[in-house]
């Protein structure tokens, strides 16, 4: 469903699969990750809207879920969740967009990635991912033919595992998000 009036921008999208013969990666006990064929069910709604508040701002929400499951024990029933290394995220991202002149621009953005809980056949929590929250800014100045860009990722230096980290079963491979990092660059094209 697609709305564009102007003003408001906006998209909402439903997904789902069923399948007979999904694939679902499945970490072995060598650490190698194999794909297995088995049947699987997934679905997700993803929402995407902008409003342009004033000739010079221009405020953003995205919003994506899902969900998904796989039969564990081969009887035509899907009764697992299906891990971290196999779907993605929950998340919501909140962005404001401001031109301050005709060559300066701003961006400031909120990402969350929501708390989720993994379950198997018997109803029993097997993993947990902790949500966290990171903020990031951008500015743009048009300048010598191109683009001076600044940024700062993780703003507020938010200390986090990621989210494959927190849901792989392979605690040798843990790593820590980025921490607070600042990139400035020049972009011109021809």
């Amino acid at each position: 469903i697609e709305l564009d009036n102007g003003t408001v921008n906006a998209q909402l999208s439903y997904y789902t699969s069923d399948s007979d013969f999904g694939q679902r990666l499945q970490r072995d006990a060598d650490g190698i990750y194999s794909v297995k064929r088995e049947k699987t069910e997934v679905d997700g709604l993803e929402l995407r809207t902008s409003w342009a508040v004033t000739d010079d701002d221009l405020l953003s929400l995205r919003y994506a879920e899902s969900d998904g499951r796989y039969d564990s024990d081969q009887d035509g029933r899907v009764d697992t969740d299906l891990g971290g290394i196999n779907i993605a995220p929950d998340r919501v991202n909140i962005s404001w967009n401001r031109s301050w002149t005709d060559t300066v621009s701003t961006r400031l953005q909120l990402n969350h990635l929501m708390d989720r809980d993994f379950n198997n056949s018997a109803g029993v929590t097997t993993n947990e991912f902790e949500g966290y929250t990171t903020f990031d800014v951008t500015a743009e100045l048009a300048a010598l033919g191109g683009r001076f860009i600044g940024a700062i990722q993780n703003l507020s230096d938010e200390d986090y595992f990621t989210y494959y980290s927190q849901t792989s079963p392979n605690d040798v491979r843990n790593f820590k998000g980025l921490g607070r990092s600042f990139t400035v660059g020049y972009q011109r094209n021809f």
